[in-house]
């Protein structure tokens, strides 16, 4: 499933069409005017659909953070490890390794690398309760359902 559904490619004109001068300017997407600029984040998007990651990034872009890329967990590790992202936007369906395994791997990274401290943020197309306990008990931080709203995804990235 497009992490932005049917919407997917006005959303990918509108990102496209913003034009990004530094990490203070201000963006207008959707609803959101003059919130006022926060510090560039940095990003970890870990979906395996390539399409999905691509616009995630491009919506990270500009909001004004740092995207990172990987399409799968072994990738988002590595990632993690090198990079100590602020936020993983992980999808759960990853093949092999599932989102709320990489979760697990990612916390246990936290405790042996010194400043990994990254807000893990659960991506799923299901919204039912078992699926929300799952990510829990895997440990992530938040939890989003597919299509993503943007105005949803910089509200997180900004708290």
């Amino acid at each position: 499933m497009n992490v932005f559904g049917a919407k997917s490619l006005e959303v990918t004109r509108l990102i496209r069409s913003l034009e990004v001068r530094d990490a203070s300017t201000l963006f207008q997407v959707g609803n959101l005017v003059n919130m006022a600029p926060i510090s560039p984040r940095s990003v970890l998007i870990v979906e395996d659909d390539d399409d999905s990651r691509e616009m995630l990034g491009e919506l990270v872009t500009a909001f004004g953070h740092r995207p990172l890329q990987a399409a799968n967990a072994d990738e988002a590790l590595a990632q993690a490890r090198e990079q100590k992202p602020d936020f993983a936007l992980i999808d759960i369906g990853l093949p092999e390794v599932d989102g709320c395994e990489l979760a697990r791997r990612l916390r246990l990274a936290m405790v042996e690398v010194p400043g990994l401290q990254t807000r893990l943020v659960a991506l799923t197309g299901y919204s039912d309760g078992a699926m929300r306990e799952s990510a829990d008990a895997a440990g992530f931080d938040a939890y989003m359902v597919k299509p993503i709203l943007p105005e949803a995804l910089e509200a997180l990235l900004s708290a």
